[in-house]
């Protein structure tokens, strides 16, 4: 009998490495600073980012978030 632990590994066993490609991308975005223009308070803010991740249980979302 095998085990199967529910934590992420931080490797992507995905075909294509499609997570490792997003996780760079994630990096990318948090890393580069943007410049966003709020005409309710007439203002710019900077490094203003909001990332959400969604899927169904155990499609990597905890493993994209580990690689990151």
């Amino acid at each position: 009998m095998k085990i199967l632990t529910n934590d992420p590994i931080g490797e992507d066993l995905f075909d294509g490495q499609t997570h490792e490609r997003i996780a760079e991308k994630i990096a990318e975005q948090i890393a580069s600073p943007m410049r966003f223009y709020s005409p309710v308070e007439g203002r710019s803010l900077n490094n203003v980012s909001v990332i959400g991740i969604e899927g169904p249980w155990g499609s990597g979302k905890s493993n994209l978030i580990r690689m990151v």
